[in-house]
């Protein structure tokens, strides 16, 4: 019997490169822009705007450019930067400030001499993903990569997690996604895969509403587990 190909998806922020960027990133963001702007909002009103407009749904790039458009119009002032700019802003902050955790190149490794075909699923831009992968020299290791900003929705939403094994054309069974969230967990399980919460400092304070099936504390022994997870699903077949 030939089995189905199998894969690996994996997210970006808290899994593969460390969270605390995307906080500096947005940070230096809003500074920047109230500076532009001769601090007639401060960056703190434009980070929780940006914030909340997330949280509804909107991409991080649109959103950055859309909380200083609703400050403009609250305060009455003339935006002096242009969209394009503000988003070009966006994805080099990111990629300078994007940091990979320490067993990613031998988990990413591993997982492409395991599973052969990887997928990056992420709630980002586009532009950003890219961005980062290219400087951090990783993604020659992806054969697909999903961002939300590109579909149109957010984890935990399974039409991530489908299109990222529609494009490796596998099927959802065959994948095991790896993710810090419950988000992750809950959004794979929905596509009908298999997952596994990141849990890299010993204890997570998300209690996720769909129970990992399994749980690790390095991205290395996150992938080990899925390929035994991969195993054991098939000679149960």
């Amino acid at each position: 019997m030939k089995w189905p190909l199998p894969a690996l998806l994996l997210d970006l922020f808290g899994t593969l490169i460390k969270t605390g960027s995307d906080e500096v990133v947005h940070q230096r963001i809003s500074e920047e822009l109230a500076r532009i702007h001769r601090y007639v909002f401060t960056p703190e009103e434009h980070l929780n705007l940006y914030r909340k407009l997330v949280e509804k749904g909107l991409g991080s790039g649109e959103a950055v450019w859309e909380a200083l458009m609703e400050l403009s119009r609250k305060k009455g002032f003339k935006v002096v930067v242009g969209k394009d700019e503000v988003f070009r802003m966006h994805v080099e902050l990111h990629a300078s400030e994007a940091t990979l955790y320490e067993d990613v190149l031998q988990a990413l490794s591993l997982g492409r001499s395991l599973f052969g075909r990887l997928a990056l699923v992420s709630d980002s831009d586009v532009d950003v993903a890219r961005a980062i992968l290219d400087r951090l020299g990783i993604g020659k290791f992806f054969d697909a990569v999903v961002v939300s900003g590109e579909i149109g929705v957010r984890k935990p939403d399974p039409r991530l997690f489908l299109e990222a094994a529609r494009r490796l054309k596998v099927n959802a069974g065959e994948c095991i996604m790896i993710g810090d969230t419950w988000k992750d967990v809950e959004g794979a399980k929905k596509a009908g895969m298999r997952a596994i919460l990141l849990v890299r400092d010993g204890e997570s304070s998300e209690t996720p509403s769909t129970q990992p099936d399994a749980v690790a504390g390095s991205l290395v022994e996150a992938v080990d587990k899925a390929w035994k997870l991969l195993k054991d699903g098939r000679l149960a077949i």
